[in-house]
């Protein structure tokens, strides 16, 4: 029965030992792989909540956004109209403004299309005029070109849009598939006339300074490219700065594979022609102040200061979601007046590019908006944190008993090393060893064996067989 008892004692500490090592090396391959995977897991659980879907809080606030949007209109006021017809001098403008527009945006006419992902709809704003945002009335005196070559603007030019749902995948969200159910517009040649970029509330997740957002404006019926400029901290949240440069609206002069949007009058780069997109009239798109633009444009025109802060197109962006932290929408309206035979008011004057208003739509980021947004990387941290305590758990679970074994045959090692230094005999068959000295301490005693005041110690080695002593050492 002893016999019995004590394989069974040495069968239950075997399987614990067992079964403590496998626990840890799980934890330890869970723990490696969750560091390994995190980021695509993390990724995969926000795909899902950005996907948008109906009644879904996404979907809410691209409905309605929270934020407020306002439109800053800046008019040019021509000051000598008299001297147009002099080719001697240039036209002098002065820059009115800015006139804001509080926006109301909505979408209407919403429509689900499951059978590839995407929802149609159209725009719908209503601007209020801000007496107090403004620096002017709308009872202002503008003198400008005779805007009736523009046609009236007021035609619903923003269309029919189609956007990707993301739900087959999350860097489609929000990137257009057609507008006004067109792919491709035929306003320009080749590649150039294709639908592509987003609408602008959705930008893919996952950015890098090498990625390229672009932007489907319809007011020019085309795409606008931004590339990587710098990083910038907004409220407190790391964004990457996308803005608009010389590639952006160039038609060919600089980049070869934009000449086809030259649009048949390819002119120096730093303006876009857009005649096609409004019916024929002459109407060239550039950034405000022909910033970014050839000296051409500038040397026509007095009274024009470009500079980056206040006239550059760009996006910053938060590069793990894509979400928008600040947004700067700049745009001028220019119009090409030149020679009409037959027409005596455009007689004998010269070929110009003429601005007449530019606007500026800025966004930014709230601070409520930015508290959620600033807990994310500490989301992304605390999973890789977490998988280092599990590896550091499993490990101690699967290192535990090899390392008490070794601890173990290290102290009985010293033991049998003391005993052999003072001339002591140990057998080594038996498995419990217990050393009673009764010598007096002496300042080189172990701690291992205590010493007493009698001069022969007593070793006891116990057999996990018997009960008895197997053996006496004694000191010669």
């Amino acid at each position: 029965m002893p016999q019995k008892s004590t394989n069974m004692q040495i069968w239950t500490k075997n399987r614990k030992r067992t079964l403590v090592s496998a626990l840890g090396f799980l934890l330890s391959i869970f723990a490696i792989l969750c560091a390994m995977f995190w980021e695509q897991i993390f990724d995969s659980i926000m795909a899902k909540e950005m996907v948008l879907r109906p009644n879904s809080e996404v979907f809410q606030k691209w409905k309605n956004p929270p934020l407020s949007l306002n439109l800053d209109v800046y008019l040019f006021n021509w000051t000598n109209p008299a001297d147009f017809k002099n080719h001697s001098t240039k036209p002098i403008l002065e820059q009115c403004g800015p006139y804001r527009f509080v926006e109301k945006p909505d979408k209407v006419d919403i429509r689900w299309n499951p059978e590839n992902s995407s929802l149609t709809y159209r725009r719908k704003s209503f601007f209020y005029f801000d007496i107090n945002g403004s620096n002017g009335s709308l009872s202002d005196e503008i003198t400008t070109l005779n805007p009736v070559a523009l046609r009236n603007g007021s035609a619903d030019l923003t269309g029919v849009f189609n956007v990707y749902t993301g739900q087959n995948d999350i860097m489609k969200l929000g990137q257009m598939f057609s507008w006004n159910y067109k792919t491709h517009l035929g306003f320009f040649e080749s590649y150039c006339g294709f639908i592509n970029g987003s609408a602008g509330e959705f930008q893919p997740p996952n950015l890098t300074p090498k990625s390229i957002v672009k932007l489907f404006t319809p007011d020019m019926c085309r795409t606008i490219p931004l590339d990587y400029k710098e990083s910038q901290e907004i409220e407190g949240i790391k964004g990457y700065k996308y803005a608009g440069g010389q590639r952006s609206i160039d038609n060919g002069s600089l980049y070869p594979e934009n000449k086809c949007f030259c649009g048949g009058n390819c002119v120096p780069s730093g303006v876009m022609n857009i005649s096609s997109c409004r019916f024929g009239s002459p109407v060239f798109m550039s950034y405000p102040h022909f910033y970014q633009a050839d000296d051409f444009y500038l040397n026509q025109i007095e009274g024009l200061q470009p500079q980056s802060d206040k006239h550059e197109f760009y996006m910053i962006l938060e590069p793990k979601t894509g979400i928008s932290l600040e947004v700067a929408a700049r745009f001028q309206v220019n119009m090409l007046v030149e020679p009409i035979r037959g027409i005596s008011l455009y007689e004998n004057i010269p070929r110009v590019f003429f601005p007449m208003i530019w606007f500026e739509q800025k966004v930014r980021i709230t601070p409520d908006l930015a508290k959620n947004l600033k807990t994310l990387p500490y989301l992304l941290l605390g999973g890789q944190i977490f998988a280092g305590f599990l590896f550091v758990i499993g490990l101690i679970l699967l290192c535990w008993y090899p390392i008490k074994y070794v601890w173990s045959a290290h102290k009985i090692q010293e033991v049998k090393v003391y005993a052999s230094e003072n001339g002591k005999t140990i057998n080594s068959k038996q498995s419990e060893l217990k050393i009673l000295e009764s010598e007096k301490k002496t300042p080189d005693s172990s701690p291992l064996l205590e010493k007493t005041s009698q001069p022969t110690p007593e070793i006891v080695l116990k057999s996990p067989k018997s009960d008895k002593d197997v053996n006496d050492i004694s000191q010669k």
